[in-house]
């Protein structure tokens, strides 16, 4: 048997699931968070495209960067990935 994140076995009456349960509320709320970070900078980057013909690469680096959180997120979330996100891990590059 190999140790991927969907090999874990978890027992209701064990304390992993409801500490994971409290990670999984607090990475929702910072995952809700980013996602309207997200927004904002798409609306933001389309209005700097727009005027100057030009993509904001600072703007662009923080957008891939939350994106990777979010994927980060939402792989916690749904199980398929044991490591939690930031800050338990570094911010994504």
């Amino acid at each position: 048997m190999s140790d991927s994140p969907n090999d874990q076995k978890y027992s209701i009456l064990g304390a992993e699931i409801w500490l994971r349960l409290a990670f999984m509320v607090i990475f929702a709320l910072a995952l809700k968070l980013a996602i309207v970070a997200l927004t904002a900078f798409v609306v933001v980057q389309f209005i700097i495209v727009l005027f100057t013909g030009a993509v904001n690469n600072s703007l662009l680096a923080v957008s891939k960067s939350t994106s990777e959180f979010v994927l980060q997120s939402w792989l916690f979330l749904s199980f398929a990935s044991e490591e939690k996100p930031f800050p338990f891990r570094d911010w994504p590059s």
